[in-house]
């Protein structure tokens, strides 16, 4: 009956309840203090040693040729994502000259991505400094314009090539109307030369159609080859880089010093409550 009793009795023995929560905090809340106050001081310790780093970031505008992309912006992202893309001079600007693999680590460090409903790259970059972080975007810029400009600049070259025939064809027109355009030059031959008069004003009504349209694909052609339909690729809005440090991040290691050393602090008192119960059971059992 008695053995009925104990077992009955040793569920409620095991439950803990309120106050057994409260005067284990209360034995033990110098334990907690010291392993939250360690937690802080490691925290601080590693925001006062962890390097301090600025961030700039940037919209990128793909370039244009004859009022289209040099190439699609997805395309151009890809590329980006390409250790070799960038060049020496760049790796020094982001002060990654030194490092191992500078395309590699730049390349990761940049994260182009496309802006959400629009024909933007978003690019950013982490340094030491804000002027730092602001140089590197740029000299990025330029690792852009070189190569699209091996895309683009052979379309340049072949418009300016049918530009220039055009402004001679346009001449060669022009100065044809020029010497014939007076009626009275026309009807100074005779009747017998009529089909001739005949032909040459039907030359010269073509002629003078040739340089109305030669004139229009001209200027066309001249605004196609100014901005902003033709342009290298630049920075939508200008670089943002400001003075405020985004890592270490202060508040966070704060917080996670705080957590910890409460989370170790609590793990140490109830590990020490079960050693000194299991102490209790073993002097107990020895006692019988």
């Amino acid at each position: 009956m008695n053995t009925m009793n104990e077992s009955a009795s040793a569920p409620e023995d095991d439950e803990i309840s309120l106050l057994d929560i409260v005067l284990f905090l209360k034995e033990g809340w110098k334990t907690l203090a010291v392993s939250v106050c360690a937690g802080l001081t490691l925290a601080a310790g590693a925001v006062a040693w962890l390097p301090a780093k600025y961030e700039a970031s940037a919209l990128v505008d793909v370039g244009k040729v004859l009022n289209n992309p040099v190439e699609p912006i997805s395309v151009l992202r890809e590329k980006m994502m390409e250790p070799t893309y960038y060049a020496p001079q760049t790796w020094a600007s982001c002060g990654l000259d030194k490092s191992k693999k500078p395309g590699e680590e730049l390349s990761k460090a940049l994260k182009p991505t496309i802006a959400k409903q629009s024909t933007f790259l978003t690019i950013s970059f982490k340094a030491k400094s804000s002027a730092q972080a602001f140089a590197c975007l740029e000299s990025v810029l330029k690792d852009v314009h070189r190569h699209q400009a091996k895309i683009s600049q052979p379309q340049l070259d072949a418009t300016q090539l049918n530009l220039q025939k055009e402004k001679a064809l346009l001449k060669e027109a022009e100065d044809f109307v020029a010497q014939f355009s007076d009626k009275d030059t026309l009807f100074k031959f005779g009747d017998a030369k009529f089909s001739s008069t005949t032909l040459l004003l039907s030359t010269l009504q073509a002629k003078q159609s040739q340089v109305l349209e030669l004139r229009n694909s001209i200027s066309k052609t001249h605004l196609a080859l100014t901005a902003p339909q033709t342009q290298v690729a630049e920075f939508a809005v200008p670089i943002y880089a400001p003075e405020d440090k985004v890592e270490p991040k202060t508040p966070l290691l704060l917080a996670l010093g705080l957590l910890l050393g409460g989370f170790l602090g609590l793990v140490g008192l109830i590990g020490r409550k079960a050693y000194e119960r299991l102490q209790l059971q073993l002097a107990a059992t020895k006692a019988r």
